[in-house]
């Protein structure tokens, strides 16, 4: 019977010990994988920081690239502004020039009554001497044959007048000209930087939504690996019970080994029907 009872612990031992020697091993495995679980957390808290100081970056991009665009704008509503000024004194100009062209040739003419008055209402818009202008019309009704000396001189007078505005009207065509061209070149830029300000803009807000969405990939990617890591810790967290359940009936186990050995070593009981204790197992 005794013999029977060792046998019964010992393979109650050996089972014990297989199911400690299992829950150790699948310990020492969980604490493995909580050590991989938390580095990965921690490698996915890197990179979300990583991510999030990406999104500040990208957004300063924007405010910067938000504010180019403002002055561009700024600029390039001046640069209209003066374009359109040009464009306004380049006509004026341009018909004055004409208009002095058209004197030139009534004096080049010096000839019939439409002239003369072509001639006088110029004369006087440009505060001639009233005496010469009071000796054109009777300059310019006489034939040629008949002209004074004091008819030709009013003629010449006139003549070198008509010429010299003719002269300054051409030169400030010439300068307006190249002016209006630089205006208009300026225009020409303004627009194209203002449309360059507009694709920087576009594209620093593509990347910035990039950024944003990287971040929160990201954040995601944090969240699982801290769950992995409290699955993993209460998967530990069972292993180690179990183990040290394991440990206590290994503990009973022994005793009751102990205690059938010394059942073994001692006299034979008393006949008075007495039955030795059992221990637990």
């Amino acid at each position: 019977l005794i013999e029977c009872v060792r046998q019964a612990l010992a393979e109650i031992r050996s089972s014990v010990e297989g199911s400690h020697r299992e829950a150790a091993a699948t310990e020492r495995a969980c604490s493995k994988a909580i050590e991989e679980a938390e580095a990965a957390e921690a490698r996915a808290a890197e990179e979300a920081e990583a991510k999030r100081r990406g999104v500040e970056e990208r957004m300063g991009r924007v405010q910067e690239m938000k504010a180019a665009l403002a002055a561009e704008e700024e600029m390039s509503a001046l640069t209209k502004a003066d374009s359109k000024a040009a464009v306004a004194r380049k006509a004026q100009i341009e018909e004055a020039a004409a208009e002095v062209r058209e004197v030139a040739a009534a004096a080049s003419v010096a000839r019939g009554e439409p002239a003369a008055r072509r001639v006088v209402s110029f004369l006087e818009e440009r505060r001639v001497e009233k005496p010469l202008v009071a000796a054109v019309p009777a300059a310019f009704a006489a034939p040629e044959a008949a002209r004074t000396d004091f008819d030709r001189m009013v003629l010449q007078e006139v003549g070198k007048i008509v010429e010299a505005a003719r002269a300054e009207a051409e030169a400030e065509v010439a300068a307006n000209a190249a002016q209006f061209a630089y205006v208009d070149a300026e225009r020409m830029g303004a627009w194209a930087l203002l449309d360059v300000a507009r694709d920087r803009l576009l594209e620093a807000e593509e990347a910035l939504a990039s950024a944003q969405a990287a971040f929160a990939e990201a954040q995601e990617a944090q969240k699982v690996c801290k769950v992995t890591v409290g699955d993993r810790k209460v998967a530990l967290s069972a292993k180690l019970s179990e183990g040290t359940l394991a440990e206590e009936r290994l503990s009973r186990i022994g005793a009751a080994e102990a205690a059938l050995e010394g059942l073994m070593a001692a006299k034979p009981p008393a006949a008075d029907g007495q039955d030795a204790p059992v221990m637990e197992v």
